[in-house]
């Protein structure tokens, strides 16, 4: 009987280890795991952050080209794009990007052509960042600047062409961004940081 005993107790050290290490496993995998997840979701925040800037350039570049709008009417405008953004951001305000595409097309009878693309997370989020830029500028450049159907059309279709062209090689955001910069038009904020480059561009305005 006392041989048995050291063997049950043997045995059941042995399953308390076999358990301990499971759960030392179990519990590392959750960290990695949470960690992937924390990782994929940063690249995601910083993707949109990218969209949203090279976005703001082509439209910078265009209104600069076409239109003629120095750095004090280009800066005001994305100021004021970037507090309707920033009360996107607030689900309490209830400001959706929706409600501000139906505002455009009551206002001017514009109605911007926003097709659904299919993609993962990456797809998704430069898409509703390009659509949210695009949105917010055209509405601004209404209420600003009295655009009309007419002319944010031409405006749209304008930087849809550039974006094509970026999308096709023919140009680089970082070329256009040097060539403002050129032009005493800085295409960032005082202060604002994107943690990705631009050499590889996003899918603007297609």
């Amino acid at each position: 009987m006392g041989f048995l005993k050291k063997l049950r107790k043997r045995d059941d050290r042995y399953a308390r280890v076999a358990k301990s290490k499971a759960a030392k496993r179990d519990a590392r995998e959750a960290y990695r795991y949470q960690m992937a997840q924390e990782a994929a979701e940063r690249e995601l925040v910083n993707l949109e952050q990218r969209c949203l800037l090279e976005t703001r350039i082509i439209f910078f570049h265009v209104l600069h080209e076409d239109c003629g709008f120095g750095a004090k009417r280009l800066f005001d405008l994305a100021y004021h794009v970037n507090v309707i953004g920033e009360c996107m951001k607030d689900k309490k305000l209830g400001v959706r990007l929706q409600d501000l595409r139906d505002q455009l097309e009551a206002e001017t009878g514009y109605k911007l052509d926003v097709h659904e693309v299919k993609g993962g997370p990456e797809i998704q989020v430069q898409k509703q960042a390009v659509d949210a830029v695009s949105i917010l500028y055209l509405l601004e450049l209404h209420d600003k600047y009295g655009f009309g159907k007419a002319r944010l059309e031409k405006m749209y279709h304008a930087c849809a062409k550039v974006g094509s062209e970026i999308s096709h090689g023919k140009m680089t955001i970082k070329e256009l961004a040097q060539k403002l910069e050129e032009a005493g038009i800085a295409p960032k904020f005082k202060g604002e940081r994107v943690t990705r480059k631009m050499d590889e561009p996003c899918e603007v305005a297609s």
